[in-house]
């Protein structure tokens, strides 16, 4: 009966629901927003790239990135952010302020975003659905990252190589690995350690054989120490 009752509410606190899914909205621009993500419609361009958005406000936000402007300064340290809401986000971490807590378990966070996307690990709510599959996801981040395993769109560019990815922590991963992998005679770096030790065999011959006579090689695992803790 209280489970019935709190989904009437829910009605009652969200009257605008979306034609094509199960979701709720508590005003008429909500529900607007919402449609776009099944339509496509994207109606504010950047003016600068090709891109294009669902919202003004992440129209404006994502035209930051070209200018680099950072209006929203914080007054606790130097730092400067684009948005209000980043800037808001970021004095938390200097006041230690969580002001979502989760509600179903004693957790409480410094982002409504991640509170939510907490609160689904609960619920089991998965909103965003594929348009290619079946499949349903509880942020509309980890779809963007699967609808790519159908497209094969890769827009994570290596800066160090011609390799690309799906997803942006792969390419962290890979810049992990490149700095793992850096010749410390001449500061090359490559994504595996073969075509490191082809590099070293080719270019660096003597210190190969150095390193084999013992003469060099802690030289060289001094440099991927180093390299390692610097990351």
């Amino acid at each position: 009966m209280s489970t019935t009752l709190d989904h009437l509410a829910t009605h009652a606190l969200k009257p605008y629901p979306c034609s094509e899914c199960d979701s709720t909205f508590a005003s008429r621009y909500s529900a607007k927003v919402h449609m776009r993500r099944h339509t496509g419609e994207r109606p504010y361009p950047c003016g600068i790239c090709d891109k294009s958005f669902r919202q003004l406000a992440i129209q404006i936000r994502h035209r930051r990135t070209h200018t680099g402007e950072r209006p929203f300064s914080c007054d606790l340290c130097p730092r400067a952010f684009a948005t209000e809401s980043t800037l808001s986000n970021h004095r938390r971490t200097h006041t230690g302020e969580r002001p979502y807590p989760c509600g179903i378990c004693d957790m409480s966070f410094m982002q409504q975003v991640i509170q939510i996307r907490h609160r689904r690990r609960h619920t089991g709510e998965r909103p965003f659905s594929c348009d290619l599959c079946p499949r349903a996801f509880a942020t509309e981040l980890t779809l963007s990252n699967h609808r790519r395993t159908h497209t094969g769109e890769r827009p994570y560019s290596s800066e160090l190589c011609d390799k690309s990815f799906a997803v942006q922590s792969t390419l962290n991963n890979h810049y992990w690995t490149h700095k793992r992998n850096t010749c410390y005679k001449c500061g090359l770096t490559y994504c595996d350690y073969r075509k490191l030790k082809e590099h070293r065999l080719s270019v660096h011959p003597r210190a190969v054989v150095a390193a084999d006579a013992g003469e060099d090689d802690s030289e060289q695992r001094t440099a991927t120490a180093t390299t390692t803790t610097e990351l």
